[in-house]
Parts: structure tokens; sequence; C-alpha cells
């Protein structure tokens, strides 16, 4: 997910990852794994990024435009553990406890839970 909105916002800036690389003090080596999903920045990378990019750091994890509210759904499947645990299976095959996300942890689309 961080990764599509890093790139949202770098055509909104009309910027390229190297200029934020420079602007925020990070390597451009970095910058290119965070937009590629290779790596996941650190929270305080986060915060400095979106500073240079001109939105909040939540931004870059919540679907706030229209045009990524048309992107497809994340289905996890239901299932229960044999302790009786409501699980669910994400995108990446694991399994996880629901815990009230609105978005998919690992691709950001919006949760459809299906049986």
């Amino acid at each position: 997910m961080i990764k599509s909105r890093i790139k949202y916002y770098l055509d909104k800036n009309n910027m390229t990852q190297r200029e934020l690389a420079e602007k925020t003090g990070m390597t451009e080596t970095s910058i290119s794994r965070y937009v590629s999903g290779i790596r996941i920045p650190r929270a305080t990378e986060c915060i400095e990024i979106a500073k240079v990019l001109g939105c909040k750091a939540e931004d870059l994890f919540i679907k706030v435009d229209e045009e990524s509210a048309k992107e497809p759904v994340c289905e996890w499947k239901f299932s229960e553990d044999f302790l009786g645990m409501k699980m669910y299976e994400m995108c990446d095959g694991k399994a996880t406890v629901h815990t009230g996300y609105k978005f998919c942890p690992y691709c950001g689309n919006k949760i459809e839970v299906i049986k």
C-alpha cells in the first residue's frame, strides 16, 4: 500500500525519487526500495517522507483519493482454527486474526471477507 501512496504523492508533486531522497536526507536506493515495495520505511522515515510530499504520515497508508477507492478489494478467506478463533487468510497467504482492519495491512486494498 505505502508504495502506491508514495508514487501517488510523487506524481502529485511532480517530484522524482532522487529529489525525494535529497530532500529527506535518505539514499535514493532506500526511496527506490520503498516505492517498489521491497522495504517498508520506519515510522520516522514515513514522517519525513510525508513532510516533503506535503501530506500526513497516515496518508501514506490510508486510501484518501477517489482513484484509489476504485482499486480492487483484498479478499480475506475466513476460517476457524482448531481453538475456534476466527482466522483470515490475507492476500499474501498468511493467516491473521481480524482486528477491525478496514484495509489489508499487506496490500492496502479494502478488505472484503469471503467464506
